[in-house]
């Protein structure tokens, strides 16, 4: 039986759900981290970047910088991927 979150995650991936659908009060880090790697599985690189910028807007955090980091790769822009790589660095040796 798959989680409720996994589910949700997937109808916010997919488009099903919008963000309206969700009240802010469930809306944190984890789960917008959750909706960016999903995208990213699915190749859904553009809503991934989104997910994953909200995500380290509202906790910055070393698994998000580092998801960040390899979908630039992905999409071939290895500056802006290492600068992201520094940042999960920097919050390793500082936390």
């Amino acid at each position: 039986m798959k989680s409720p979150l996994l589910i949700l995650a997937s109808c916010f991936a997919l488009g099903i759900l919008g963000a309206r659908s969700l009240s802010f009060s469930y809306v944190d880090a984890a789960l917008l981290l959750a909706l960016g790697k999903l995208c990213l599985h699915q190749g859904l690189w553009g809503k991934s970047q989104n997910y994953l910028e909200a995500s380290i807007s509202v906790a910055p955090s070393r698994p998000a910088y580092t998801a960040l980091a390899r979908l630039l790769e992905k999409m071939h822009k290895p500056d802006e991927a290492f600068r992201y790589y520094q940042k999960s660095v920097e919050l390793a040796n500082n936390g």
